[in-house]
């Protein structure tokens, strides 16, 4: 009698132990490929961005035309350009890029451009 017990308690725990394998194994899984999207989005920045100047203020100066830029990481820099058409018709391009981890940027000149001055 003792011999068909034990054979009942192994044929009841083998599947419940291969059950909780599975479940573990299934668990880790999802976590790796949840973890790998929320990783290649840990910028919500990144991406195009056009500047809607109906629903923007801009006080007593015109609004531009057009307004649109561009953040992309880039290796280990964020990088920021900007592309504008101002209400005369003027275009202008400039940008930016910092390290992720924080740190000094530096600014990206305009095509053309070989240096800037700036008077305070």
């Amino acid at each position: 009698m003792a011999h068909a017990t034990t054979d009942l308690i192994e044929s009841w725990l083998i599947p419940m132990k291969m059950k909780r394998l599975l479940l573990f194994v299934t668990v880790v899984a999802l976590s790796l490929v949840t973890s790998g999207v929320l990783l290649a989005q840990a910028n919500p920045f990144v991406g195009t961005w056009k500047l809607n100047p109906a629903k923007s203020k801009f006080g007593a100066r015109a609004p531009p035309k057009e307004e649109t830029i561009t953040i992309q990481t880039v290796g280990d820099q964020d990088q920021v350009m900007v592309n504008s058409t101002a209400a005369d018709g003027s275009a202008s391009s400039w940008g930016y890029e910092v390290p992720v981890k924080g740190g000094t940027g530096k600014i990206l000149l305009p095509v053309g451009c070989s240096f800037f001055k700036v008077d305070r």
